[in-house]
């Protein structure tokens, strides 16, 4: 209008021109849709489809191979015609008695021997040796004088001193079964004498070994349940790493020297040991399952021992057990020096750590090889120089919840595609196999991080008694209002809106973010600041501690340690006046917790002399009017050099 008002006049939409939407048939393995209707003009979908469930797998069975002359067969099992998913995973049965000693037995320095010089003398002495080994440890005799189980005539067969004790260390390199043979061998220039060790001179006491031996290798192989040598390597390394830890002396420190420690009745047996008997432990599974491997002597940072395994494609990768194998971290079992190869990188870590690259051939080194002698040595197959495609880290995804293989038949819950309340199972099924969940974290190239799981609309969130680790800020989920554990779970329990460890003494997640009071109970030590517990709590504005607690205390509407000298935690509603203790000596901190950031409620600080060690500039504090410093002006711009503050100082003032 020339008056310059103007007119606007609502036209209403146009109805859609509808057309159906394509029916989707549903299969085995995908859902189908039906009835759809969109619009041919804006694409918009006016009639939601309805969703047809999945059809029943067509069941196939795959028939039991029974094992013979050796070799391993197959358990019956069960996949589906159409999609090829496997519903019954077939598994590995062994015909070789346990109690047989020729089934344990490694032949790679057996057949090393038989490419030197001499060969056809020494493979005759190594099988003099293997028959006597082999009477000594079925039988119930005694061993001799001095521990001696047999004087082993070599010099008729034309084989020096140093040739006979090279043929001794190679045979005691491919027999772990034969815990008994002594690491010191005596020897003249026409015989060694082959002896035990004191606690082994038993025939009696031999023989309950024996049999304890047989029953643990029996029990780790079906619990493998494995087809392949890659899987048959995971299980073993998993189940010995679980039922064992590193041996150390009384002082927690020294390895252990005792027998034992350096055998396979250390780790399968009495649930520690050192590298030795790791990895002899490991090579006994591997040797009774038919899976080419290789002990490994050498140096790494001290005399070490460790293994080689021909996996699955046909190339050899190193494993060590002993340096996989540390209960201090996480859930006790890592993977960085687990079938790898030489150049492969070792140095990474689950969670949040930073850790200098390294590979397994910069820290392992093999001794050289040495054709005579105790100091014996075969030289070593060449390794993969490509990573093998296992299956730890696969993801998969069943009923909306999203998991990732984190071990032998145990996996991560590592995402949630459901809304509401979200109960997590203790086991899931998947190719035909189960598995325990036992742990919740994301994942981000194949390594577990630290951080909220990858969800939208998730209400609540049930964990099951399986569950033993969760990365840090892993239900820290938007919108979440509920956690509960288990009442059988023994690692992690929940009382109010906390998630505590089963003994609530370690605080992992405070559920209820807009609470505005937290109290600190009598046992609790501390909390997960990788997950910044509090730091989110935007409404909390008041802590209060038990006063039997000794690791705590508060003043101020502060937490510190117990001495006052460290700030634990600053509630993010604190306000007004805040007066610091006047034992505090640092001020400052990485820890989200303990810093200042973003405390915009603060409009006036007072900080005491006691203070040494500064580093905070306070720009989130955009409240903040006044500090008051007790000591003088010289004394602060020593504790703040090269701060820049934006606020008023007032200096020589007591509170």
């Amino acid at each position: 209008c020339f008056c310059g008002e103007t007119y606007t006049e609502r036209i209403p939409l146009a109805p859609h021109t509808t057309e159906a939407i394509a029916d989707k048939e549903a299969t085995c393995s995908t859902e189908g849709t039906r009835g759809g209707q969109r619009c041919t003009v804006c694409s918009a979908v006016v009639v939601e489809p309805e969703i047809v469930g999945t059809l029943p797998h067509t069941v196939v069975t795959d028939p039991a191979i029974p094992a013979e002359n050796g070799k391993p067969g197959l358990t019956e099992g069960k996949h589906c015609s159409v999609c090829s998913a496997v519903i019954l995973k077939q598994e590995y049965v062994f015909d070789r008695a346990y109690s047989d000693p020729d089934n344990y037995d490694g032949d790679y320095g057996y057949r090393y021997l038989a490419t030197l010089p001499d060969a056809q003398s020494l493979i005759a002495f190594y099988e003099i040796i293997d028959a006597v080994a082999d009477e000594f440890h079925n039988s119930s005799t005694d061993a001799g004088e001095d521990r001696v189980v047999a004087q082993l005539e070599f010099s008729e067969l034309g084989i020096n001193t140093e040739q006979a004790l090279a043929v001794w260390a190679a045979y005691r390199m491919d027999r772990p079964l034969y815990y008994w043979i002594g690491h010191n061998v005596l020897h003249t220039s026409t015989y060694i004498r082959l002896v035990t060790y004191d606690d082994y001179v038993s025939g009696a006491v031999r023989a309950e070994i024996n049999s304890e031996i047989y029953a643990a290798v029996e029990s780790a192989v079906a619990s493998a349940g494995a087809s392949d040598a890659y899987s048959l390597s995971l299980a073993f390394h998993d189940i010995l790493i679980d039922i064992a830890d590193y041996a150390y002396e009384a002082d927690g420190v020294t390895p252990e020297d005792e027998n034992w420690a350096h055998d396979i009745t250390g780790v399968l047996l009495m649930g520690a040991g050192v590298c030795e008997s790791y990895t002899k432990a490991f090579q006994l599974l591997l040797n009774y399952c038919g899976v080419n491997n290789v002990f490994v002597k050498g140096y790494a940072g001290e005399p070490h021992a460790w293994n080689l395994v021909e996996i699955s494609d046909g190339q050899w990768y190193w494993f060590d057990l002993t340096w996989d194998d540390d209960p201090d971290f996480m859930w006790g079992t890592l993977y960085n020096y687990f079938c790898v190869t030489d150049n492969q990188n070792t140095g990474w870590r689950d969670g949040s750590w930073s850790v200098a690259a390294s590979t397994f051939v910069t820290k392992h080194v093999a001794d050289p090889v040495c054709d005579t002698g105790v100091d014996f040595m075969y030289p070593l197959p060449e390794r993969a120089t490509v990573p093998y495609d296992g299956v730890l880290r696969d993801l998969f995804t069943v009923s909306g919840l999203t998991y990732a293989i984190a071990g032998h038949r145990e996996v991560a819950l590592v995402g949630i595609n459901r809304t509401g309340a979200v109960v997590i199972p203790e086991t899931v099924e998947y190719g035909g196999v189960k598995y325990t969940v036992k742990i919740i974290g994301k994942i981000e190239n194949g390594v577990f991080k630290d951080g909220a799981l990858d969800a939208t609309g998730v209400k609540s969130v049930s964990i099951p008694s399986s569950v033993e680790y969760i990365f840090s800020a892993a239900l820290a989920i938007d919108g979440i209002e509920q956690v509960t554990v288990d009442s059988a779970n023994p690692y992690f329990t929940v009382e109010g809106s906390i998630l505590y460890d089963k003994d609530k003494t370690y605080i992992h997640m405070l559920i209820d973010r807009t609470i505005t009071s937290l109290h600190i109970g009598k046992d609790v030590s501390g909390w997960n600041n990788r997950a910044t517990t509090f730091y989110n709590c935007l409404s909390l504005s008041t802590v209060t501690v038990d006063p039997e607690n000794p690791y705590f205390s508060v003043y101020g509407g502060i937490l510190y340690n117990k001495d006052m000298t460290e700030i634990k935690l600053i509630p993010r509603a604190i306000s007004g006046e805040v007066i610091l203790a006047d034992t505090l000596t640092k001020i400052g901190s990485s820890a989200a917790n303990e810093s200042f950031d973003h405390h915009e409620k603060i409009t006036s600080l007072y900080i005491p002399i006691s203070v040494t060690s500064f580093s905070c500039s306070f720009d989130s504090c955009p409240g903040l009017e006044a500090i008051y410093y007790e000591g003088t002006y010289a004394q602060w711009q020593a504790l703040v050099a090269g701060i820049e503050l934006d606020v008023v100082v007032y200096f020589n003032s007591v509170k």
